[in-house]
C-alpha cells in the first residue's frame, strides 16, 4: 500500500474540509454572503485535495493541473448540488432536519456514493493511461460513501454556538477521517511507477 498516498489524501482532506466548515459558518452567521460561501467552499477543498493528491500522482506522470482542475470541478459541482439542497442556510450547523443519525448517515454515504462516482470519474480521464477506470470509479464511490458519513457524522457534533477557531479543529478532524478513508481505499487502484 502507498502509506504517502494515504497521507496525502489525510492532509488535504483536512485542510479542505476545515476551510469548508469555516465558510459554511461564515456564511450561515452573516459574516459573507452564503451562495459564494458554499460555491467558494468547492474550490477550496477540490483545490487543497486535489493539489495534495496530484502532488504524490506526479511520479506516476499524472497531471498535475489537470488532476487539480478534475477535483475542483467535482467538488464545485457537489457544493452547487448542496446550494439546491438548502446548504449554507441556518446557524452555522447543517440542519438535519431532526432526522435520526443513523438516517444522516446513511444519506450523507448516499450522497458520497453518487459524488464518490463523479470525482473518480472526472480524475480518471484525466489519468486515463496511469489509472484503469473502472477500478478507479468503483473505489472512489466506496471511499467516499465512508468519508461523507464523517464529515457527516463530525458536522453533527458542532453546534451553533462554537468559534470559527472550534469549527476550523472539527472541519480539519472530520476531514482528515474522511481523506484517510479515501486514500486507504482508493490506494489499491493507484498505478504502478513508470
Amino acid at each position: 500500500m502507498h502509506l504517502r498516498w494515504v497521507l496525502s489524501c489525510t492532509t488535504g482532506e483536512a485542510l479542505g474540509v476545515a476551510l469548508v466548515a469555516v465558510a459554511f459558518a461564515a456564511g450561515d452567521r452573516g459574516l459573507v454572503s452564503a451562495a459564494p460561501a458554499v460555491l467558494t467552499a468547492g474550490v477550496w477543498q477540490g483545490l487543497a485535495l486535489g493539489t495534495a493528491q496530484g502532488l504524490f500522482l506526479r511520479r506516476f506522470g499524472v497531471s498535475l493541473p489537470g488532476w487539480i482542475a478534475a477535483t475542483v470541478s467535482a467538488a464545485v459541482l457537489g457544493y452547487a448540488l448542496a446550494l439546491l439542497g438548502g446548504a449554507g442556510e441556518g446557524n452555522g450547523v447543517p440542519d438535519h432536519g431532526g432526522a435520526p443519525l443513523a438516517v444522516v448517515l446513511g444519506s450523507a454515504m448516499l450522497l458520497g456514493a453518487v459524488l464518490g462516482g463523479v470525482t473518480g470519474f472526472a480524475q480518471a480521464l484525466v489519468a486515463r493511461r496511469h489509472i484503469v477506470l473502472g477500478a478507479w470509479v468503483l473505489r472512489n464511490v466506496y471511499g467516499w460513501a465512508i468519508a461523507m458519513a464523517a464529515i457527516f457524522g463530525g458536522s453533527a457534533l458542532a453546534s451553533a454556538d462554537m468559534s470559527l477557531p472550534a469549527i476550523a479543529l472539527l472541519g480539519a478532524v472530520t476531514g482528515a477521517l474522511a481523506g484517510a478513508a479515501v486514500g486507504l481505499v482508493t490506494a489499491h487502484a493507484l498505478p504502478e511507477p513508470d
